[in-house]
């Protein structure tokens, strides 16, 4: 997803980078504010994409440490000296009335090009956040989407809400407040601007939502309940740890790892209730560990794929636990994630699209291929 340039005000959008930019970490998490030529932002963007940004952090950070994933980089956006979030300001050069801005594939490039002439920031391997503002409601910009990996960066792009009310880093996502700002929605598409797929819940994990999941509407249809707990999960922690904005650090970010896979194995245990899939990993760079989502048709598709991990051994040996097995036949969809931030199950392509899968069998007491 594309990366949100925020700037400090209107008057603030003029201001040149600061002195001490280039001193900084390479990599950039940019926030822009977008605007079609007629329209002009409201009061408190910055504020409010100042919370926006320290909720964003403070979340990744707490659930990063949790499942023993703890970023080396908490602090991934730009601040200026008072610690309000960069924010680029920029204006399209069509009113809003001639559409234009209603398809964010449309006019991407376009917010990239003025944020470059104004900002000097540059494109290439950036995370950069795009938040639009078509107007007051019910104008909006209704086509939130994301997409990236390690090595090209990544895009999101994602309506800028009115909505009132403060966000506190101690809130729950699902909470009437958070939920009027969409803010679950919009850090799910930062999130796929960093690689991540989606996942579904697990429901022996009982944490509520997980970030890269369903929507909270979507989610509290199915699971019967008004939910307002919100996690980054196990898998998803696992997939940023070594992404460079974490870590703080570009070395062979250039590099796809080349792989294979050996001994491939599934076993089902204890009449069925656990399935353990286990086998040896080959590669040219180092993995810490695998994700291994259990998709099944109709039931656990897309948004509610079952995300499970485990770390590699130095070997190359890994085996994971799958807790909640289906009684449907189905499809494990692998990922191996590396030192270098690269997320592949193939050795040729990034992310989900790149997933090793292996269909499988489930039968009332085994499991096979």
């Amino acid at each position: 997803m594309p990366c949100l340039i925020l700037a400090l005000s209107c008057g603030a959008a003029e201001t040149a980078a600061p002195k001490d930019a280039a001193a900084a970490f390479p990599l950039r998490l940019n926030v822009v504010f977008f605007t079609p030529a007629d329209v002009t932002p409201p009061p408190g963007v910055v504020r409010r994409l100042t919370q926006v940004a320290d909720y964003t952090e403070a979340f990744f950070a707490k659930w990063m440490q949790h499942w023993g994933y703890a970023a080396a980089r908490e602090k991934i956006f730009d601040r200026e000296a008072n610690g309000d979030v960069r924010v680029l300001f920029v204006s399209g050069r069509s009113p809003r009335s001639s559409g234009k801005y209603d398809k964010g594939d449309a006019f991407e490039s376009e917010m990239w090009y003025q944020a470059e002439s104004k900002y000097h920031v540059g494109r290439h391997q950036h995370i950069w956040w795009y938040w639009i503002y078509l107007g007051e409601p019910p104008l909006r910009f209704n086509e939130f989407l994301g997409v990236g990996n390690v090595r090209a960066g990544g895009h999101a792009l994602v309506n800028y809400p009115t909505a009132p009310g403060e966000i506190h880093t101690s809130d729950d996502l699902g909470i009437p407040a958070l939920t009027g700002l969409a803010l679950k929605g919009t850090i799910h598409e930062l999130g796929h601007a960093l690689g991540l797929p989606h996942m579904g819940p697990l429901a022996k994990a009982d944490l509520g939502m997980p970030l890269m999941g369903p929507t909270v509407l979507n989610y509290r249809q199915r699971a019967g309940r008004n939910e307002e707990r919100a996690y980054l999960a196990q898998a998803e922690a696992a997939m940023l740890w070594k992404h460079p904005l974490f870590t703080g650090t570009l070395e062979e970010r250039e590099m796809l790892p080349k792989i294979s896979v050996s001994d491939l194995q599934i076993e089902s245990k204890d009449g069925g209730q656990t399935v353990w899939l286990q086998g040896t990993l080959q590669s040219d760079l180092p993995a810490h560990s695998l994700v291994v989502l259990d998709c099944v048709p109709r039931e656990q598709e897309d948004y509610w794929q079952k995300p499970y991990v485990t770390r590699i051994e130095p070997g190359g040996r890994f085996a994971v636990q799958i807790t909640e097995p289906s009684a449907k036949d189905g499809t494990l969809r692998l990922l191996f994630c590396f030192e270098n931030g690269a997320i592949t199950g193939d050795g040729k392509k990034y992310g989900i699209a790149s997933a090793l899968e292996k269909s499988y069998h489930a039968s009332p007491h085994d499991y096979r291929w």
